[in-house]
């Protein structure tokens, strides 16, 4: 059997009945996925999900949903081949198109209104509801789904070749009515998170929501039901790592190759520098084989500054094995620059946020983080203005374990290496304790909200009770002071002498 394991996720750090793993296989030129359970505890959570598929294929309109053969702890299902809405959403966002991602956005919102034929009406969370995301305020004129599946993140469904949306994750779907805008928020929350940098200065979340008639109000309402409530119930109380659920949990063992998404970007200096604005950039995913990267780019100027090429943009092993320049004028090639094998090394300048290694067939190196910039500092490659194509093979594979242990074996200056290796493992916890500490002052942030929301609530009700006070106190001197109140004195005091 010609078995590989193509991609690995393992969600951990869940309560233990919700604790599962999804792999992605490639067997006989066969590519599947199997979701399985990690523990005997969430054996029922996977026959859930199975059972899920078929609860949406009888209750949702407009969609197909992926089907899977069930056995006793995990699921098979086909890898369906097209493209997400992530992808479709993310290559707009590459390309700077704020019109054109508006326009997908607003398509993504009316397939999800489309499911299912609910009329708008006032949405009350029952206590099955409530069990899950806490409570929340009656939503007026609210169109829901029932069964609510909340696992309809831009990620989650598929355009094939036909044009057909295929939904291809239902692990949480539950059987009581859920507000479809709390839905489309979590498909906005998980793209803001994953691409916040390359949304800096094109949109936000804030703005996206408000696209869908989220408005700020209802926005602070969902984002406590998703990063308090739902990530207590699936993660319990004291672990829910605010902000992350988007956020894949790989595995490390090495004998496994792990996949990621990564972005690889080009940049032409400008008289402002380098700039995100004039760089081309492509989304590619981690993997142990090579693979090829084309940017087509001009350039109007010759200068000192050199063109720049950041292979990833997060931590990883990077192996380049050729490159390939091509010159153009009015699409005819006037000459082909390859560098092939160590050659490469000659070619390129790095930052400090690059390790080299030792390797005959490529040029290859540790990114310790997520800013490493290699700059073509060879001659004659770039030397006069026009048209260029750059052809880049190279694999960027996550699990740097054994480029470290074969960095050290080959290093003269193990001492050297060493404080390399402890500046970097630093690196790393501070990033970790940084993104914990994020976590935590969100956590901080919602509850000073809640308080803050409570403590307005009581000084208005203080107002309303002061002034009610004050009202009955007006009242009653208005009373003991007026005529009527004097000329039957006499009467109620004999009232009081009688008894």
């Amino acid at each position: 059997m010609d078995r590989k394991t193509l991609f690995a996720k393992y969600n951990r750090g869940r309560n233990e009945e919700y604790e599962i793993s999804t792999l992605i296989f490639s067997e006989n030129k066969i590519r599947y996925v199997v979701k399985s359970a990690l523990t005997e505890k969430s054996e029922p959570h996977i026959q859930q999900i199975h059972e899920n598929t078929r609860i949406l294929t009888d209750a949702y309109f407009n969609v197909s949903v992926l089907q899977g053969e069930l056995s006793s702890n995990a699921i098979r299902y086909p890898y369906v081949e097209g493209i997400s809405w992530d992808a479709l959403l993310f290559q707009e966002v590459l390309k700077k198109d704020k019109d054109k991602l508006f326009e997908l956005l607003t398509e993504f919102s009316e397939l999800i209104y489309s499911l299912q034929k609910d009329q708008a009406s006032t949405f009350i969370a029952d206590k099955a509801f409530i069990a899950v995301f806490g409570e929340v305020p009656a939503f007026e004129n609210e169109r829901c789904l029932s069964p609510g599946n909340i696992d309809l993140i831009f990620d989650n469904i598929i355009v094939n070749s036909t044009g057909e949306n295929i939904i291809i994750d239902c692990e949480w779907v539950f059987p009581f009515r859920v507000p479809i805008r709390y839905i489309l928020f979590r498909s906005l929350y998980a793209f803001s998170l994953k691409y916040k940098h390359y949304l800096l200065n094109i949109t936000d979340l804030k703005e996206m929501c408000e696209l869908l008639s989220i408005d700020d109000k209802m926005r602070e309402v969902f984002m406590r039901m998703e990063e308090v409530n739902f990530q207590h119930f699936v993660r319990g109380k004291g672990n829910n790592e605010l902000s992350k659920y988007s956020k894949s949990v790989y595995t490390i063992n090495p004998e496994i190759p792990v996949v990621d998404e990564f972005i690889t970007k080009i940049f032409v200096p400008r008289e402002e520098g380098y700039s995100e604005h004039s760089s081309i950039a492509q989304l590619s995913e981690m993997s142990l084989l090579d693979k090829e990267y084309k940017f087509k780019i001009s350039i109007d100027q010759i200068g000192e500054t050199p063109i720049r090429f950041d292979p990833t943009d997060r931590p990883a092993i990077v192996g380049i094995k050729s490159i390939v320049i091509y010159s153009y004028n009015h699409e005819k090639i006037l000459n082909v620059v390859q560098i092939e094998g160590e050659q490469i090394k000659n070619v390129f300048g790095h930052n400090e946020h690059i390790i080299p290694l030792s390797r005959q067939d490529e040029y290859a190196f540790i990114a310790i983080d997520e800013d490493p910039q290699l700059f073509f500092e060879g001659k004659n490659l770039f030397d006069q203005v026009g048209d260029y194509e750059v052809r880049i093979t190279m694999k960027v594979n996550k699990d740097i374990s054994e480029s470290l242990k074969e960095l050290y074996l080959n290093s003269e200056g193990k001492s050297s290496f060493q404080n390399e290796i402890q500046i970097f493992h630093k690196m790393v916890v501070d990033k970790q304790e940084l993104e914990e500490l994020k976590g935590k002052y969100n956590t901080l942030q919602i509850e000073l909200e809640d308080k803050q929301s409570e403590l307005v609530r009581v000084e208005e009700e203080l107002k309303e009770r002061t002034l009610l006070l004050q009202t009955k106190e007006r009242e009653l001197n208005e009373l003991l002071n007026s005529k009527s109140w004097k000329i039957t004195a006499p009467l109620r005091a004999m009232g009081r002498a009688r008894k």
